[in-house]
């Protein structure tokens, strides 16, 4: 039997891998359960403080629903009349009438999930009550009163009394979440403030320690102290209503709210945090025990201790295996050059595969190697020729691009022309809604004249009167000619000009129209912003805009149709909202409104280019945005353009 003596190599590879595998496993460890430590710590006081921020996120918003349900009750005017007179003798039945009108009130106000009842004293001690029982004929009234001093030296309109004796025996929740509000009114003679009754609002304990008990993690213990030290809350329903210690109170209100700190409690060490309620001064305490922690952390220790003893015994392992299989083959690999070294090699002689060991690989790579090296030239090769390919495609590549924006520049002409023409088409039928009414007027102007003639009334003055009352009616053409040519005549160069200017002037093309179909146009000029543009492709926008609201609201049979114009300035932007209310875009064709050639009307009925040119106009020319949206009434176009200062 043969000794297996380690050799030198063996030993120093066992050493290397004690050292590089071994040793930082252990210091790992070590450091590993240092920060485990400090980011378990850290990850529960994080988890702690989000829990508790949602805990008392709960706690105020059902103090927010109490105390507005409150402010409602304390601010009704029937129930402030009510106690007003209630000073006044009354007979039975109208003691009886206002028992009923009070309580029918109060029981509005019963909706609000987890409210057992609302019970409001009045200074001569009538009672009005609504809530989980009819009879109230057993108050305690000593408690009421308690609670009537408390209020009153609250500052706050609201006092959280906490977990409370129910005022009403026969309850059937004898403990309950008690606020205390002061019904007061104004005393006009002295200017001062008197109290008209008392408004006590009990809340269900259980149903709020069922709420308050969701997502709450089983590690951790959570707590609702009031101000006279009784738990509000606690996992243990049993416990809702006893006192804790004042000493432990006060000895935690000394600490930092939301700062964790340890706290012992009998024979267990807790990690501590609390926070205080603004509204109450209620405290909401979490308890995390420390062996919880400690717990986790073993089992990181042991897990440590285990993985490097396993490595020490993979490592041994990995040191023979390491002799046999690589140590002692390159060792014959080591001869094996050597003897090839001591020849001459030509170029592109191959080494003789003779084995299929680790040396027969190596061969096998070299020659593989240099066949690799004589196909890597002819990629070269290839890989020049694909490259002088790509130079002469980068030369041709900026003519295509200049050809491809001429394209898109000859079809953006091209659909500028198209959104002008259909403009001026809908345009000259805005004119000849103008014209027809002054038509008519001076066809009637002429017609009266044959009728004076005969009647003798044909004088000079009456002549001239007809004669100056035509031709006002023809300039009043003649300028909605000039109006029509100057709207459609372009501008190459930049220009200022007043907002109101061009929209009143792009509303007077449509103005016959809308009143024409009984449709309201009402323009709210807030600011008067100048503008550095082109004010006709701007009057263009805002015409397209007032068409489409046009025939949206004369398709859709609107009752009372209206569009409302606003012109404000924002920010150093001019902006201008057009609403109509039509019933709006439809939800699946809003985001496409501004595409090219498309349209919600009826084939043959809109061109579709419109949206799409003043989209262009504005984002483009005038370096704006504009953008729609629907609202409860219709659509609403909103442009904004930077205006000069």
């Amino acid at each position: 039997m043969k000794l297996c003596i380690p050799s030198p190599i063996l030993l120093k590879v066992f050493a290397y891998l004690t050292l590089t595998g071994i040793v930082p496993l252990i210091l790992f460890g070590i450091i590993s359960y240092n920060v485990s430590l400090h980011a378990m710590n850290q990850s529960i006081h994080d988890l702690t403080r989000m829990t508790m921020s949602a805990k008392m996120n709960y706690l105020e918003l059902v103090m927010d629903e109490v105390e507005s349900l409150m402010a409602n009750v304390a601010g009704h005017d029937d129930i402030t009349a009510v106690l007003k007179e209630d000073r006044e003798e009354k007979s039975p039945f109208n003691k009886l009438s206002t028992q009923a009108k009070i309580g029918y009130i109060l029981s509005g106000y019963l909706n609000l999930r987890g409210l057992v009842s609302i019970d409001i004293f009045s200074m001569s001690g009538t009672h009005y009550h609504v809530g989980d029982t009819l009879n109230v004929e057993n108050t305690k009234l000593e408690r009421k009163e308690s609670l009537f001093e408390a209020a009153r030296a609250s500052s706050r309109p609201v006092y959280w009394a906490g977990i409370e004796e129910n005022v009403n025996v026969h309850s059937a929740h004898p403990r309950v979440i008690t606020a205390v509000r002061i019904l007061k009114t104004m005393n006009m003679q002295s200017l001062a403030e008197e109290p008209l009754g008392l408004l006590i609002v009990n809340y269900d304990a259980r149903h709020f320690h069922d709420s308050f008990m969701q997502d709450t993690p089983r590690s951790q213990t959570y707590m609702v102290i009031d101000r006279q030290s009784r738990i509000v809350f606690h996992p243990d329903r049993t416990l809702i209503g006893t006192a804790v210690n004042p000493d432990f109170t006060a000895d935690l209100l000394k600490q930092k709210p939301m700062i964790p700190f340890r706290n012992r409690i009998g024979d267990q060490d807790f990690s501590t945090m609390y926070s205080l309620s603004g509204k109450s001064g209620w405290i909401l305490l979490s308890l995390t025990p420390e062996r919880e922690i400690a717990t986790a952390l073993a089992g990181i220790r042991h897990n440590t201790l285990a993985i490097a003893a396993a490595c020490f015994v993979l490592c041994l392992i990995f040191s023979i295996l390491l002799y046999r299989n690589i140590v002692r083959p390159v060792k014959k690999m080591t001869d094996l050059f050597r003897r090839i070294q001591n020849g001459t090699i030509r170029p592109g002689v191959r080494l003789e595969e003779t084995s299929r060991d680790e040396i027969g690989d190596l061969v096998l790579w070299f020659n593989t190697f240099l066949r690799n090296l004589e196909e890597k030239k002819e990629i070269d090769r290839k890989l020049k020729e694909k490259q002088q390919e790509l130079e002469e495609l980068n030369r041709t590549l900026e003519e295509r691009v200049q050809e491809e924006l001429r394209r898109n520049r000859e079809k953006d002409a091209l659909l500028i022309t198209q959104s002008r023409q259909a403009a001026m088409g809908q345009m000259i039928g805005n004119i000849a809604h103008q014209w027809r009414q002054p038509l008519n007027a001076v066809g009637a102007l002429i017609q009266l004249l044959p009728e004076a003639m005969s009647h003798g009334t044909l004088t000079s003055r009456y002549l001239d009167f007809q004669t100056k009352k035509a031709m006002e009616l023809v300039q009043f053409m003649s300028r909605t000619i000039d109006d029509f040519r100057n709207f459609f005549r372009p501008r190459k160069e930049k220009q200022s000009f007043r907002l109101q200017e061009v929209i009143t002037s792009a509303i007077s093309f449509l103005e016959g129209r809308f009143k024409n179909r009984g449709i309201g146009l009402n323009l709210q000029v807030q600011d008067d912003p100048l503008l550095y543009g082109f004010p006709n492709e701007y009057a263009q926008v805002i015409l397209n805009i007032l068409q489409n609201a046009l025939d949206a609201l004369i398709e859709r049979e609107i009752e009372h149709p209206e569009v409302i114009v606003t012109v404000s300035a924002e920010n150093g932007k001019a902006v201008v909202v057009i609403g109509d209310n039509g019933g709006g875009i439809a939800d699946e064709h809003l985001d496409r409104v501004f595409d090219p050639y498309f349209s919600t009307r009826e084939e043959g009925m809109g061109t579709g280019i419109g949206l799409y040119m003043s989209k262009t106009i504005i984002e483009q020319s005038m370096a704006g945005t504009l953008s729609v949206r629907n609202t409860p009434e219709g659509a609403e176009f909103r442009i904004e353009v930077p205006h000069e200062s």
